[in-house]
């Protein structure tokens, strides 16, 4: 009798120990997921500076980039403009927009450098997808193209950021009440860094990153996705 005890309690602990495993295997593949409740699927279509942006984040070079990773879901284009935002930039997220989703625009800096006036191409654009993705339950924010030059002497520089400052007026009158804006170029603009006086060091894309995630987690109270380390 003694021995049957034995064996039902050490089949008992067994159990225990596996019943336990099981419990802790669930937790450690829940914790690799990319979203959980409390975070906020993050899309960000743009031109080199949005791919610039995903690699000081991670290290990925990639020209063109199609791809989600631990920062969020990526669709940018060195040199793009307007004509690639419609046809290839959009088109290329609208798979992944669901109710737990930001979608996130910066764009236009290609435009003002060619002197090509599309704001009200983008507007009606962007007004429109506002209004698409609103009905899926997710929301749509546009950035402001920020300042270029490192040098505020320069003629070129000062001319450059009259029309960029000009182009985010412009911008931000049109686009619908759907639309959220982020205005980031006048919190930039008193401190960043360029290596070419287009493209920003890793310190500054990290910064828009932020400035980025802070207002949508304003937005959002019930997520909140993490900042970087500006200085990592």
């Amino acid at each position: 009798m003694k021995g049957k005890t034995w064996i039902a309690r050490l089949m008992a602990v067994v159990l225990l120990l596996s019943v336990g495993a099981s419990l802790f295997t669930v937790q450690s593949s829940a914790a690799v997921l990319p979203l959980t409740e409390d975070t906020r699927k993050i899309i960000f279509i743009g031109d080199s500076r949005t791919a610039g942006m995903n690699t000081a984040l991670t290290g990925d070079t990639s020209y063109e980039m199609h791809k989600e990773d631990a920062y969020g879901v990526w669709s940018a284009r060195w040199g793009s403009r307007y004509d690639w935002f419609v046809e290839t930039g959009i088109p290329a997220i609208e798979g992944q927009v669901d109710s737990n989703t930001s979608v996130v625009i910066l764009m236009g800096y290609n435009d003002i450098v060619n002197e090509d006036d599309k704001v009200a191409d983008y507007c009606k654009t962007i007004n429109k997808m506002a209004r698409k993705w609103q009905a899926l339950g997710a929301d749509t924010y546009y950035v402001s193209v920020n300042p270029a030059g490192t040098s505020l002497s320069r003629p070129l520089w000062i001319e450059r950021n009259l029309a960029i400052r000009q182009w985010n007026r412009n911008m931000q009158n049109k686009l619908s009440s759907r639309v959220y804006y982020i205005d980031t170029y006048s919190k930039l603009v008193n401190g960043y860094w360029t290596t070419d006086d287009t493209h920003y060091t890793d310190t500054s894309y990290k910064l828009v990153y932020n400035m980025i995630l802070e207002r949508i987690n304003e937005d959002h109270l019930s997520t909140h996705n993490t900042l970087v380390d500006i200085y990592s």
